[in-house]
């Protein structure tokens, strides 16, 4: 399994996140296989952002945005 569809199947599964509920959801669920941290979740959400597998849909204080899967994604899933 690669990152990228880690990152996909954790925002498809358990909803829209930030990059920070990102990488507590991958302690929390996936830290007995696999361990990501922000500098590997970050630049992966800027690919799939750029690739339209998800997209922004809201922001927060200190530039923090949460993002979604679009339709294109859950196609890649």
């Amino acid at each position: 399994m690669s990152l990228r569809m880690a990152v996909l199947g954790l925002l498809a599964g358990l909803g829209p996140a930030s990059g920070y509920d990102l990488t507590q959801r991958f302690d929390a669920s996936l830290a007995f296989v696999w361990y990501a941290q922000h500098s590997q979740i970050y630049p992966e959400l800027a690919r799939l952002l750029e690739s339209d597998l998800i997209e922004v849909v809201g922001e927060g204080a200190r530039n923090s945005r949460t993002y979604a899967v679009t339709d294109a994604g859950h196609a890649e899933i």
